[in-house]
């Protein structure tokens, strides 16, 4: 808690039917058996702020108890973490030839509260008087990162080797080869249940041929776009203001990794926004139009890639165009007999921050990059040495 204690407050109790008050109990119920809540007394604490809850029914069917915290997370100062992100997560995953899909099962709930905020962590039944929080919930301040915490405390060493990655309460493990899998798996499974951590059997997914992570198709050490993404794209209409454009964008941006041309596609729309209020309307024109359409069109080539692995022989090809005002490499990676496109990227010359000779290419894999050619002209001109 910060240096400002939060006011006390008082319960609320949404406006439910007799029949749904009747099922937040048994929920409420539910969970006390399993000690995530304790009444007042037994744990010596007088409840100070009662929070509200509520119902949220799930995809699977059925209904989970979810509880806002937002009014008393403004007087609190959660521990800090360094927070894993989508880019990261996804460029570990992409480059396994064989995967296991799980999550943990009631991750929150494993986490217990600390003494002094359990005073904070109060909720009203309907029925049964004030109940406390023993342990994290979904959305209560600071469980993203103490979970965060028990993670690396339980995984670190699995995190370190490359052989596991992790996001929120969602857990990937991988391997080359199906020997490595299944070892790598054992020792996920031996840390959890030293810790006594579980996992959900229903999400368990093992070994798939392709399934969808962080919104991305993966197919035996490839990525790809998701379909559900580029539909979204590919049929909406041309935003009517700067800040629905820019939104377009970015979320146009996300995939540029698989859209190759990205950069000069989109450059006639970021010419509109820069400079503009977010609230400004766009003026259409036949050729800014012809654009947008253009853009929408090129998201049906998008392409699979790849992320190399040490072993694998890395190619730079690097071109220039003067025609389009662009300068732009493609990275390939050659495994076995076949080349896989790696990430194709396409610049203007004012963006362009690093020019100039092999040895200066400082964005190159800090291994040592006895592996890479750089390619000029289509053909070897040079290879890169540590």
């Amino acid at each position: 808690m910060g240096p400002v204690q939060p006011p006390q407050r008082k319960g609320r109790m949404p406006q439910y039917a007799r029949g749904q008050l009747e099922q937040l109990q048994t929920k409420f119920d539910e969970l006390e058996q399993t000690g995530v809540f304790q009444r007042p007394e037994d744990l010596n604490v007088v409840a100070e702020y009662l929070n509200p809850s509520f119902l949220v029914k799930k995809k699977s069917g059925g209904f989970r108890l979810v509880t806002a915290f937002s009014d008393v997370g403004r007087y609190s100062k959660p521990q800090p973490s360094l927070m894993p992100d989508v880019d990261s997560t996804l460029r570990k995953i992409a480059c396994w030839r064989y995967i296991i899909v799980s999550d943990l099962s009631q991750s929150f709930y494993q986490i217990p509260l600390a003494k002094s905020s359990l005073k904070y962590c109060g909720v009203a039944t309907p029925f049964k008087g004030v109940r406390i929080y023993t342990r994290c919930a979904m959305g209560m301040p600071g469980s993203e990162t103490a979970l965060e915490e028990l993670m690396c405390r339980v995984l670190g060493d699995l995190l370190q080797n490359g052989c596991v990655a992790k996001i929120a309460d969602d857990l990937y493990c991988g391997g080359n080869t199906p020997t490595e899998l299944l070892s790598n798996w054992r020792k996920v499974l031996t840390a959890l249940d030293k810790c006594d951590l579980r996992l959900a059997a229903k999400k368990t997914i093992i070994s798939p041929v392709s399934t969808t992570i962080l919104g991305w198709i993966w197919s035996r050490g490839s990525i790809r776009a998701s379909p559900h993404r580029i539909a979204a794209l590919s049929s909406c209409t041309p935003p009517k203001t700067v800040r629905d454009l820019r939104a377009f964008i970015g979320s146009y941006k996300m995939l540029s990794r698989v859209i190759e041309g990205s950069a000069s596609i989109l450059a006639p729309l970021e010419s509109i926004t820069a400079g503009n209020q977010s609230s400004s309307p766009v003026v259409w024109s036949e050729s800014l139009t012809t654009s947008f359409y253009h853009a929408q069109e090129a998201l049906s080539s998008n392409k699979s890639i790849v992320i190399p692995k040490p072993e694998d022989l890395l190619w730079i090809v690097t071109d220039g165009s003067v025609k389009m005002n662009a300068l732009g490499a493609t990275l390939y990676a050659l495994v076995t007999t076949n080349c896989f496109l790696l990430v194709s990227s396409a610049q203007r010359p004012e963006n362009i921050k690093l020019l100039g000779s092999p040895a200066k290419l400082k964005h190159c894999p800090s291994s040592p990059p006895s592996n890479i050619l750089l390619l000029i002209s289509s053909s070897p001109s040079s290879k890169l040495v540590s």
